[in-house]
């Protein structure tokens, strides 16, 4: 028996998994598991920007450069990342998503998002900024980059970057941003 499309249609909104379609990176359809985890109406993310749960802008370009190619080959792409609720807070989720168009990767493209438990070397009780302070570390960003991007002084990144290393229980910079690179991207 065959479904139509109506099926289909509650299918994709009734679907345990969070899940998004987008083209050219603006949201044209989610989920209620897509809309539930990013604490939003489902009618409100439509037509927005994917940028909007990212935890930052730079966070949503740098990802570009890394999806481009296995998506282009028609292969689906997944990794790890933190991510940010509509409420702010940010949380750690792993990201897979195919093209419906390899020839123009971004034109068309399905995407599922599922949260993940932050792993043992973040999960020391990080504040937000802690948070997307670290999302920048594993980028290698010194804190004056990070401190431009975040629309802070570098003195406050230095800061944040100083509780990281203390909760993380690391002695220096170098350390800090090898401990940070595990799974970031």
């Amino acid at each position: 028996m065959a479904c139509g499309d109506d099926d289909l249609a509650e299918g994709f909104r009734s679907a345990p998994v969070a899940l998004a379609l987008s083209r050219h990176r603006i949201i044209q359809a989610c989920n209620r598991a897509f809309a539930a985890l990013f604490r939003a109406e489902a009618d409100a993310l439509a037509g927005r920007s994917l940028a909007l749960i990212y935890p930052s802008v730079d966070a949503f370009a740098d990802v570009v450069e890394h999806w481009l190619g296995p998506l282009r080959d028609g292969a689906e792409f997944a990794d790890e990342r933190f991510m940010k609720r509509g409420d702010g807070d940010v949380f750690w989720c792993r990201v897979a998503g195919r093209s419906l168009t390899p020839a123009d990767p971004l034109a068309r493209a399905v995407w599922s998002f599922a949260e993940l438990p932050t792993p043992p070397h973040l999960d020391q009780a990080l504040s937000r900024r802690e948070r997307d302070v670290a999302c920048h570390v594993a980028r290698g960003r010194t804190s004056k980059e990070i401190a431009k991007l975040m629309g802070l002084s570098p003195r406050t990144v230095e800061g944040h970057r100083l509780r990281l290393m203390r909760k993380l229980k690391v002695s220096n910079a170098a350390e800090l941003n090898v401990r940070m690179g595990g799974g970031v991207i």
